[in-house]
């Protein structure tokens, strides 16, 4: 169940960036097959990937969030609502450094909570060994 809402998810996400970047029927389906099958290609390592790092989840969400701000302002911006326009290289850099400060935030949590696991396990030991 998982994995067919991750797909549909996935799916509707690159359907609508596919019609947000080009008004061509071919694009837009070809872009959601392409999508469908990428994530039947990758699902489960993605899956794996999070429980390891649960945290990358939130990192995930907020560059989604990230790229739907983007859509709304490039809209607004042809359609001549405003004239505030964001440039690629800011876009990309700033999903970059989205996705590296959670995949450090995600890692630095491993660690804590190894740390405590081992905290844990040397605690139990020793209250044996008494």
């Amino acid at each position: 169940m998982r994995v067919e809402l991750v797909n549909l998810t996935f799916s509707i996400d690159s359907i609508l960036v596919a019609v947000a970047m080009s008004p061509k029927l071919w694009v837009v389906l070809t872009g959601g097959i392409l999508g469908i099958v990428t994530m039947r290609l990758v699902v489960g390592q993605l899956i794996a990937l999070i429980e390891r790092y649960p945290a990358l989840v939130n990192g995930a969400f907020i560059i989604i969030a990230w790229v739907g701000i983007k859509l709304i302002a490039e809209y607004l911006h042809t359609a001549g609502y405003t004239h505030i326009a964001i440039p690629q290289w800011l876009s990309l850099g700033l999903i970059g450094l989205i996705f590296v400060a959670s995949f450090l935030y995600a890692r630095q949590h491993e660690k804590q909570k190894l740390t405590r696991t081992e905290r844990d396990t040397q605690q139990l030991y020793d209250d044996e060994a008494r």
